[in-house]
């Protein structure tokens, strides 16, 4: 039985703007374990340069969507890492 006067209060969901944001970091991530999973297959040196430079590249777009995300205070729609 609720406290009188106390009331839980409604998560809102995230805005529009938002939610694209963290799709678009999810996406970047899947993309950034695409990439890992293929630097773990390829031999060839200049495939292991260019799949290294994707990788780094990759790093660096979920870092700066995390920095907007956190800025927005986007938080407890998912574990973000």
């Amino acid at each position: 039985m609720p406290l009188a006067g106390l009331s839980k209060k409604k998560q809102k969901g995230p805005s529009p703007e938002q939610q694209q944001l963290l799709d678009e970091y999810y996406a970047v991530k899947l993309e950034l374990d695409c990439a890992r999973g293929v630097f773990e297959q390829v031999t060839d040196p200049d495939l292991i340069s260019a799949v290294v430079y994707e990788i780094n590249a990759l790093q660096t777009r979920c870092s700066h969507l995390l920095t907007q995300l956190r800025e927005q205070n986007v938080c407890n729609f998912r574990v973000l890492r």
